[in-house]
């Protein structure tokens, strides 16, 4: 009987395990979903960033040197030529050197430092959650 009763305690433990494995495959954590942006800046600098981006519902403002610009509405052009000269550091295949992500509640800030072209470059985004979806709401580039 005790052999019979620790097979099915097994039994549900690894029932139990396995769902929990599926859940956690399946739920993705706001840190990953955060995550993402780092990816998508090495990948394609600009562009991967402005996906992250929607000036119409959420202003983006925007400091390069010291130097700050705020877009909104209707300026989505403007915004993407400002931003392809902020990141151009990150154009040339950049190494990661260094990131950080941190998500508090509905807010998050993502810094990361890279090497190109044997320089340094570092940039730092604010985000906002807007329903499922996270939005840059700051870039500070030095």
């Amino acid at each position: 009987m005790n052999k019979r009763l620790l097979a099915y305690t097994a039994i549900a433990t690894a029932i139990v395990g396995s769902f929990a494995l599926v859940a956690d495959a399946l739920v993705v954590s706001d840190e990953e979903a955060v995550e993402v942006l780092v990816q998508d800046l090495v990948d394609d600098a600009s562009a991967g960033v402005l996906v992250w981006t929607d000036p119409d519902s959420e202003p983006v403002s925007l400091q390069v040197a010291g130097r700050t610009a705020h877009y909104g509405s209707g300026e989505e052009a403007r915004f993407a030529d400002a931003v392809d000269h902020a990141l151009r550091g990150f154009e040339a295949d950049p190494e990661i050197v260094q990131s950080s992500i941190d998500v508090d509640g509905d807010r998050a800030t993502v810094s990361v430092r890279a090497r190109s072209e044997g320089e340094l470059y570092d940039a730092r985004f604010r985000l906002v959650r807007r329903g499922q979806a996270w939005l840059v709401t700051r870039i500070v580039t030095s």
